[in-house]
């Protein structure tokens, strides 16, 4: 076989390498760990300095190697507010610790603003940081069975020292997950975070892994969640996934619904698609589900980015043998919010069929794998839906619009990295790596 294909299925860019998928790499490929060697943190979810992470959704962290569970879900501490040496006040009144049971801290703080500390386990290597709210109280956790008073310290100067109470601690309230190599803790915490909220995830050296080896330093990253968005009350909401339903076409076609979400495209202009995409802000993470829907209007002008509450009628447009779930007949568009954004979903490609893709029909996708062909290898592009695609290579249009099932052709001379977008959907992108020929 000697040829590649990228497919426009389904309102999403597929890029599917038939023979020549380039191999997923791996960051510890080749790495010799030492024996007791001091773990290190290679990754976040959220990143730090995230904003409009979902308040439902756990963290985790990924290390190099597999890590001891106990000691290090005790490593793991939860604060509101955002961990910042530098912003503590020049003057304030000393934080106070307690002891809540053998191995649970207590730190309260009387001042009118959050204040960032450090604490740790005298003759001990245990240490790590924290930041309590304004006028508020927080936790951290230690090993119980490691003997010694514990301090805290803020700006390096002690605050407070006590000795651990001895009665035994209950289980934490929070849960924690692993990886199957061990490496990664996910950790989901016992009620959402608030929304429009700061938070920070702090690791004390506690955390060490199978071999021994310790955090050197205390680790932490900080996020804030989003603050979802809000239309006037008293309308009965159906939502996008409930329109979408888990079929190849809607259960409630033909009936008149009021639904909400965020406009992630706007083709409204004269020789676009004659309206706009809509996606619902939270979604419902069923896979089964789509939580986009396309809104054939033009009537009624929205920009992308604006979080709408639209009325009108569901229908199953057809072209051939494809449907199309949108809103038609639309009767009202109230935007109630503007710059609303919602992530990308990634896909992951190949696919089987381009059924499978009909679960993302309408929603902003991201795709992460990168295409890889050779030199005088052709390139297939496929339009499988039916709203109108281009095929752009590094910012030149090359396929001119593509209609339902139109195939463009196309064979790369030169080696190198190509991106390929939608003219008419700039989220729509890929990426195709040509190497030379041989």
């Amino acid at each position: 076989m000697n040829s590649a294909r990228l497919w426009l299925a389904a309102g999403l860019v597929a890029a599917v390498a038939a023979c020549s998928q380039a191999p997923k790499s791996s960051a510890l490929t080749g790495r010799v760990l030492p024996l007791g060697g001091t773990p290190v943190v290679l990754s976040t979810v959220p990143a730090a300095g995230a904003v409009g992470v979902r308040p439902d959704r756990p963290v985790s962290v990924t290390f190099d190697e597999a890590m001891d569970a106990a000691p290090t879900q005790t490593a793991v501490s939860v604060f509101p507010g955002r961990y910042d040496p530098a912003s503590n006040p020049a003057s304030f009144d000393r934080l106070r610790l307690s002891s809540v049971c053998n191995g649970k801290w207590r730190v309260r703080n009387p001042n009118p603003q959050p204040i960032s500390f450090s604490w740790d386990v005298f003759r001990t290597p245990q240490k790590g940081v924290g930041v309590v709210p304004a006028g508020g109280e927080v936790f951290f956790y230690t090993s119980r069975g490691m003997p010694g008073t514990t301090r805290i310290f803020v700006g390096g100067v002690q605050q407070d020292v006590k000795a651990a109470f001895p009665g035994a601690c209950p289980p934490r309230e929070e849960q924690f997950t692993w990886s199957a190599d061990s490496a990664t803790l996910s950790l989901t915490p016992a009620q959402p975070f608030a929304e429009a909220s700061t938070y920070t995830v702090a690791l004390s050296t506690l955390a060490h892994s199978r071999a021994g080896g310790r955090l050197a330093e205390p680790y932490a990253w900080s996020f804030t969640t989003l603050r979802t968005p809000q239309c006037p009350a008293g309308a009965s909401v159906t939502r996008t996934y409930q329109i979408q339903g888990s079929g190849m076409a809607s259960p409630l076609a033909g009936q008149t619904v009021t639904t909400e979400g965020v406009v992630i495209g706007d083709y409204q202009a004269s020789g676009q698609l004659g309206g706009f995409y809509i996606q619902d802000f939270r979604g419902d993470d069923d896979p089964a589900t789509s939580d986009g829907l396309f809104v054939f209007n033009t009537t009624f002008a929205v920009n992308v980015g604006d979080y709408v509450q639209v009325t009108g009628n569901v229908k199953e447009f057809a072209s051939g043998s494809d449907t199309l779930t949108e809103l038609e007949a639309v009767t009202g568009v109230t935007v109630c919010e503007g710059g609303v954004s919602v992530e990308p979903t990634p896909v992951d490609l190949p696919v089987a069929a381009v059924a499978d893709l009909e679960r993302y029909e309408g929603m902003l996708v991201s795709f992460p794998e990168t295409l890889t062909v050779k030199v005088g290898e052709t390139v297939y592009f496929k339009n499988s839906e039916t709203a109108l695609h281009t095929v752009s290579i590094d910012g030149k249009n090359v396929s001119g619009n593509m209609k339902n099932n139109d195939v463009f052709t196309w064979v790369f001379q030169q080696p190198g990295s190509y991106k390929i977008t939608c003219d008419y959907h700039p989220q729509m992108k890929a990426t195709i790596t040509v190497e030379p020929a041989g």
